[in-house]
């Protein structure tokens, strides 16, 4: 087929719906003024089958066809649309995001997940960056985060300016470890300050006997149930290190993450955990 006859093929092709179109609407019109009963619905807003059938054996795009939101005498607040992927993952809403590079990364999975639905996140990457973006969609959507920032001993205050200037980090608190991992203490956020730039680590943390931590074992089968006790329990404490039994640092939780947890979950869209 020539390129003139595939242009001569397009404009026959939307010649025939433009003209489709306006008989519709033609007939709409005058069917409307004769019996004042059409709807508007039955003439243009048709089911799978039925539309499908009559608009063969022409291909169609996406751009050719529109999704109509009809009548119905079902209240929102009587819907539900919630929906099982499999016996052990349901969502709120069947809606999937597609695994590909141009739309699901950990941003449009924590986005649909806090939505309700499911992101399938793409493999067009390393294995490692593939675990990266998974473990940024459950430490945001599950409250643990399970590979926490660190600093050292012996670091300076400057040492993590300079630190979260490099990595844009929004928060200034951060545990401190020794070379294995283990748990040394923890500095906080009110210490991280240009005014201290030279002062030590060391001398600036709190020391392990002062931080609040709990072993991979307390968290139990409710990890955010645990560390919501703890929270409610421990006045002014916003940060729960979890340790195992070498006290090697496994992660954390934040008081500001539990608080957000608590608030989705008597929201009327409940957001998708699994």
């Amino acid at each position: 087929m020539s390129f003139y006859d595939c242009q001569l093929n397009i404009r026959l092709f939307y010649h025939y719906f433009a003209r489709k179109s306006f008989a519709n609407i033609d007939s709409m019109t005058r069917s409307t003024e004769i019996s004042g009963v059409a709807s508007a619905d039955e003439e243009f807003f048709l089911d799978a089958d039925a539309f499908f059938s009559r608009n063969r054996p022409f291909a169609l795009t996406f751009d050719d066809i529109s999704l109509a939101t009809r009548y119905s005498e079902v209240l929102p607040r009587l819907t539900q649309t919630h929906v099982k992927l499999s016996d052990s993952l349901k969502l709120q809403i069947p809606i999937v995001s597609a695994d590909m590079d141009t739309v699901t990364e950990s941003k449009m999975a924590i986005a649909m997940a806090l939505n309700g639905g499911l992101g399938l996140i793409h493999y067009n990457m390393s294995e490692k960056a593939q675990r990266k973006e998974v473990t940024r969609v459950k430490n945001h959507i599950h409250g643990f985060i399970s590979e926490p920032v660190t600093v050292n001993a012996d670091w300076y205050i400057s040492d993590i300016l300079e630190l979260i200037e490099k990595k844009r980090f929004k928060f200034s608190t951060f545990p401190v470890v020794d070379n294995d991992g283990r748990l040394m203490g923890l500095i906080p956020g009110r210490v991280v300050k240009h005014r201290y730039r030279e002062k030590s680590v060391k001398e600036a943390m709190f020391k392990r006997e002062q931080v609040f931590a709990l072993s991979e074992d307390e968290l139990g089968t409710d990890p955010i149930g645990t560390a919501d006790r703890f929270f409610t329990e421990h006045l002014g404490i916003h940060k729960l290190l979890v340790v195992d039994s070498q006290e090697r640092l496994k992660g954390l939780f934040t008081l500001s993450d539990i608080e957000r947890i608590n608030e989705e979950a008597t929201a009327l869209l409940k957001p998708a955990r699994d």
